[in-house]
Order: structure tokens, then sequence, then C-alpha cells
């Protein structure tokens, strides 16, 4: 495969503490998954190359997750998802466009996802953010010119500082897809998507 044709990657954020949560959600059940595995099933369907990044040594997590998922350790994870992201795009850097997506995002449809890819894989000179009901939402595209960009970041904060000032020329796809706006940060949010 030439350079021109290496496919983007999909990066699963999935190093946090879930402090909020009160347990690690990553292993809360979802179907017949655990939440982090369900996620990852996901973007396995839709993109070639998926990255799941995790904290060092959590090995039990690594095996649940789909064989073609890549794990990458992030080793400064305690530092906040800014490290987490770093990690996942120096493991992609070779590609000419990643999406970054939340672990605790299972939600979002793969009619959704597979729009976002076609969106990069036509012009990727953008960033491409999804929109439901005048709320943007995760995943993010990003072609490989931002790289740079995201591996400067620091803090808690993730991407989304970068996105709100203005620097990164963007694109909005308007999509009827509620779960790009559904992360999962306490036991209730989990409860209430089920009884939906």
């Amino acid at each position: 495969m030439s350079d021109d044709a290496k496919a983007g990657s999909a990066i699963v954020l999935a190093a946090g503490f879930s402090r909020r949560f009160g347990r690690d959600k990553r292993l809360e059940p979802l179907g017949q998954d655990t939440l982090l595995t369900h996620t990852c099933r996901l973007y396995t369907a839709i993109f070639d190359r998926v990255v799941a990044v995790l904290r060092p040594g959590e090995f039990e997590i690594a095996s649940l997750l789909p064989e073609s998922v890549e794990v990458v350790p992030s080793t400064r994870a305690i530092e906040g998802i800014s490290r987490s992201l770093v990690a996942g795009v120096r493991a992609a850097i070779d590609s000419p466009w990643i999406v970054v997506a939340l672990g605790d995002m299972p939600y979002v449809k793969k009619s959704t996802l597979g729009l976002l890819r076609s969106t990069l894989e036509t012009c990727n000179e953008h960033v491409v953010r999804l929109k439901h009901s005048d709320r943007v939402g995760n995943p993010v595209g990003f072609p490989s010119k931002y790289f740079d960009s995201l591996l400067g970041l620091t803090g808690d904060n993730g991407a989304k500082a970068l996105l709100e000032s203005g620097s990164l020329k963007s694109q909005v796809l308007v999509v009827d897809d509620p779960g790009i706006l559904v992360d999962l940060d306490h036991p209730d949010d989990l409860q209430a998507q089920t009884d939906c």
C-alpha cells in the first residue's frame, strides 16, 4: 500500500480513572460485552485501524478488546486526557487522518462513523466535527496537518480548548445521532440509556 493510499486511524481514549463513575466503567456490562469492548467494536466495524489507549499493565482490559485493536499505553495518564491523546496520536502518526473517540461513548451510530470516515477520505484538510440538536459532540476527525497541534496539548481538557480557539479550520456535519452527545460519567447515565 502506498503512502497516499494509507487508511486513517481511529483512536479510542480509555486510560481514565472513572472517578465520577465510582468504579471502572470500562468493565461495566453492556449487551454481551463490556462498555469499552462495545465501543471498540463500533470502531472496528468502520475503521481499518483502531488504537485503544489504556494505562500501562492493563492486560485484563486489553484481553477483552477485539483482536484487531492495537493497545497503546499512556504512561502519563494521571496528568489528564491530553496525555492519552498524545500517546494515541504518536501511535498513529503515519496516518493521513485520525478520528479521536472516547471509550465511554458507546451509542454513536455506525452510520455516523461511516459518514465521518468518508468525509475525511474525501477531503482531509479540515477538522471534521459532528453536530446534533445544535450541540457539537464526539468523535472528532483530524487531518495529519494538525497532529503537531495535538501533540502539544497538556492538561485534562483533551482537544476542546484547541477546537474552541478558532485556530483550526473545521467543517461541521449535522447528524441525526444523539449518541454523539452521550458519555457515561455516572452509573445513572448508563441506566438512563438502558431505559430508553
